[in-house]
Order: structure tokens, then sequence, then C-alpha cells
């Protein structure tokens, strides 16, 4: 062999005498080619060779006419980065707490309440590094979200990256109605009391509910109020708040059945006063108190 040549560069101080040569790149590929002292011999082991990182042996075979058969080793040593440290991050709002480090991998991010998307870079140490999550825009949403960066060197070591975003949430919570009346069926209501039960007479088979939300922010929904079957029916009223918890008021309507009325006795069961004795009668209805 007159020569050996790694992308085109003749392998230094070269002999053909030398069966073996070393050298390193930090590329990903080279092109082997050799030059032949005998134009009748063949030559195979040349051409184009993928590098992993680290050590790479090709060998190189030269057969002369008559069979002999010489053989020269390359080693060549691809150096690789192995760093999977970044260099910096870069978000789009908001600060990293603590400040950014290179051996630091857990950030919080404190984001106000009009905050609605968030972008976050890597900046590279080098530029064989691969990052995977980095995002653009993304809709952040209230409480906590956390966004993870992967970092992965030349040599496949990986380092993490977090930074968990705080939202604050200022959203008002009252889910609780302010008013709640009914087309048919009477009830005494109290916010805080979320069970009811009514009695309609068969006619009845839809009623309009008026259901006033303390907050104007809240929004509710009404089912179960029409199409009334006879015998017991749940109208259910949900008042949603700003911040998305939901409360249920529930009313039980009772559709009698037809010709049953819902009674005609207005007398009371009983009557007392503190502290007093007080005869009661429900015939009677006027009294004296001294």
């Amino acid at each position: 062999m007159n020569s050996i040549s790694v992308d085109g560069v003749v392998i230094p101080n070269f002999n053909k005498n030398t069966s073996k040569y070393s050298i390193s790149t930090s590329k990903s590929s080279i092109s082997l080619t050799a030059s032949k002292t005998d134009k009748m011999s063949t030559v195979t082991g040349t051409g184009n060779k993928s590098l992993k990182c680290g050590s790479n042996s090709f060998v190189i075979s030269v057969k002369a006419e008559n069979g002999n058969i010489r053989k020269y080793t390359v080693l060549i040593n691809r150096v690789c980065n192995e760093s999977s440290d970044l260099n910096d991050i870069i978000i789009s709002g908001g600060v990293l707490s603590p400040s950014f480090s290179a051996n630091i991998y857990n950030y919080t991010v404190q984001l106000d309440d009009k905050t609605e998307n968030v972008s976050i870079k890597g900046v590279k140490s080098n530029p064989t590094q691969k990052i995977v999550g980095e995002v653009t825009n993304k809709k952040i949403g209230y409480g906590k979200t956390k966004i993870s960066l992967v970092v992965t060197s030349q040599t496949g070591k990986t380092s993490t990256y977090s930074i968990t975003f705080v939202k604050k949430d200022n959203r008002d919570d009252n889910n609780l109605l302010s008013s709640l009346s009914l087309s048919s069926g009477n009830i005494v209501f109290d916010p805080n009391t979320f069970e009811y039960e009514i009695k309609v007479l068969n006619d009845i088979t839809k009623i309009e509910v008026l259901a006033v939300p303390a907050k104007e922010t809240s929004s509710v929904k009404i089912t179960g109020n029409d199409n009334l079957k006879v015998g017991n029916n749940v109208i259910k009223i949900d008042v949603k708040s700003e911040k998305g918890t939901i409360k249920s008021y529930l009313i039980k309507v009772n559709r009698l059945k037809e010709g049953e009325t819902l009674g005609n006795n207005a007398n009371i069961k009983s009557l007392s006063v503190e502290g007093y004795s007080l005869p009661f009668d429900y015939n009677k209805t006027d009294y004296k108190l001294v």
C-alpha cells in the first residue's frame, strides 16, 4: 500500500510496512481511501464509515495478484462531548427561583393570574446536545404546572431540568344561590339548605325555576324541571363558581295522581309561648295572655 487517507488527507507518517494506525476526530463519519503499490492488487475495506463515540476499528485488506493478503488496521477515536448540562433556561414570563445554575435541576416560577401562556427554551452548552420538552406559547392553568427539559449529550448522558409554574388563582369560589323561586310549589329558601320537598297537582308537568347566583361570575344549570312524571321527581340546580367548584340544590317534586289534592287543612298542630302556659285548641283562633 502506498498510502491510506482519511477524508482525503493521507495518514501522517504512513509506512507500507506498518500495519496499525490511530487517529482522532470529532466527526460522526469519515471516508477511507487507499492507494495501491501494485495496480493489479485489489483493496477492500475502504469507503464511507459511520463512527460511534469512542474507539472504532477498520481493516483495509490488500490482495496481491498471487493471492497474498496484507491487512492494515485503522483505529479511529471519535471524541464526543459528554456534557448534558445547559448554559441557561429562557422563560417568557416570571423569574426562575433559584437563579439558573447548570447543576441545579429544579426551579419554581411564580405567575400572576393574568398570564395565559408560557414559552421555555434551553440554551445548549455545546451544539451536539439534544433538548426535548421546549414549549412555545403553552397554555397555562391555575395552580401548579410542571414542565421538564430533557437534555441528551453526544454520548447519551441525560439531565432533566424541571420548572414548576405556580399561577395565582384569584377567581371567586362562591357557588351559592342568593334566591330560588318556583312557578309551582312553595319552599322557604335558605342559601345553605340544599334539599327541598314539594307537592304539585297532576296537571303540572313543568316547573319554571328562577335561580339567582350569589355572584355574577357564577353560572347555573337546571335539569329535571320538565316532563314531570306522576310520583317522585328531582330537580337539580348546579351552581358553578368562577373557580370551577360546584354545589347542587335538589328539589324533590311529588306530582300527585289525577284527582288528588294538595289538602285543605289550614290548621296548625300546636302553639306555645316560651315561659307561659297557653291552653291550645286548633279550633280556637283568639287567645289573651297576661
